[in-house]
């Protein structure tokens, strides 16, 4: 295994925005970096958040949830944990993070028995 000192990066260029201001290399970095993530992107949605006035279950629910943590049957079958990846309610499409909170036919319907039936017409949600 070669070793590729920080100043052989810098020098190539490579993998110069990998490095902290300092020249140092942090895992979080290179990991935002494959990933494509913007580092103030991720610091802002973190601390908003975090910062929200609620318990900490829900700030958790709502990380696990901007962070495709929340496991769905579509990532239980991906694991090998169950051999059926449609969503138990509807049993009609894949239930994947989005489908469980928005489009299943049991969501839909929370969302327009709720005050705040528009949040996800008005809303850009990706899956």
């Amino acid at each position: 295994m070669s070793l590729c000192l920080v100043d052989d990066i810098k020098n190539t260029g490579g993998f110069s925005r990998q490095l902290s201001k300092l020249g140092s290399y942090y895992v979080k970095i290179g990991y935002e970096t494959l990933l494509g993530l913007d580092g103030n992107q991720v610091n802002s949605l973190w601390k908003r958040i975090w910062s929200l006035s609620t318990t900490q279950r829900i700030r958790l629910f709502l990380w696990k949830v901007a962070h495709g943590k929340l496991m769905c049957n579509e990532e239980r079958k991906k694991m090998h944990f169950t051999n059926a990846n449609a969503c138990p309610v509807c049993k009609s499409q894949v239930e994947t993070v989005i489908h469980a909170l928005r489009d299943c036919s049991m969501a839909k319907k929370f969302w327009q028995d709720t005050v705040i039936a528009n949040f996800f017409v008005a809303s850009e949600i990706r899956d």
